[in-house]
């Protein structure tokens, strides 16, 4: 359709939707204001910030409640042996290492440190 049967059908739809306003009875008039005033109240009193809140919250916490009782259970569940706890050490050790490695300092000075407590470890040895 062009511009101009363009306005002219949202003319001619205006005027027959008018006509058969103007002919309804009053008391269709009526009950349809009263639906429309009902309505209008059910959606001013459901669009109360707090309910809306509310029950976002109540959705989104099922399902990250499941994921931490999920999270929990798996914690439990691993065994923890003395071979992870090796595992972890040594891994925690070679990260020592590395950052001793890369760090711009002067190593002597990480020398003297383990010098120091080897002494101190003799020492309390003997």
């Amino acid at each position: 359709m062009s511009k101009p049967n363009d306005k002219t059908f949202v003319d001619a739809s205006q005027k027959a939707l008018d006509k058969q306003v103007n002919a309804q009875s009053p008391e269709i008039t009526h009950r349809l204001a009263q639906a429309r005033k009902q309505a209008l109240e059910q959606q001013q009193s459901s669009s109360d910030p707090t309910q809306l809140w509310v029950s976002s919250l109540q959705r989104s916490m099922f399902p990250t409640g499941i994921a931490m009782a999920a999270l929990v259970l798996l914690i439990l569940w691993l065994p923890i042996n003395e071979d992870t706890q090796e595992l972890v050490q040594d891994n925690l050790l070679s990260l020592e290492t590395l950052d001793l490695l890369s760090a711009e300092e002067d190593l002597d000075l990480y020398e003297e440190l383990e010098f120091i407590n080897w002494l101190s470890l003799q020492a309390e040895q003997g």
